[in-house]
């Protein structure tokens, strides 16, 4: 694949374009966000929300192969 792109940004008041010739394959990876100051209580609440899922995850996995697993291989 053969194509040419353009990257626009902004420094200052001045606005700047560059155009490059590429190769291959084109992925386009757009990030945003807003930043804010680092909050020790909501990180605390974040990890345990993933702990708490990843707990529930293991629950409903046993429950499966409880339910759809052959007898025999329970408990060995």
């Amino acid at each position: 694949f053969n194509f040419r792109y353009a990257s626009k940004w902004m420094h200052g008041n001045r606005s700047y374009r560059m155009l490059t010739k590429a190769f291959g394959l084109r992925l386009i990876i757009v990030v945003s966000g807003e930043a804010s100051k680092f909050d020790l209580l909501r990180f605390t609440l974040n990890i345990g929300s993933v702990i708490g899922i990843l707990g529930l995850a293991t629950v409903i996995y046993d429950a499966a192969a409880v339910y759809f697993g052959q007898p025999g291989d329970m408990l060995k």
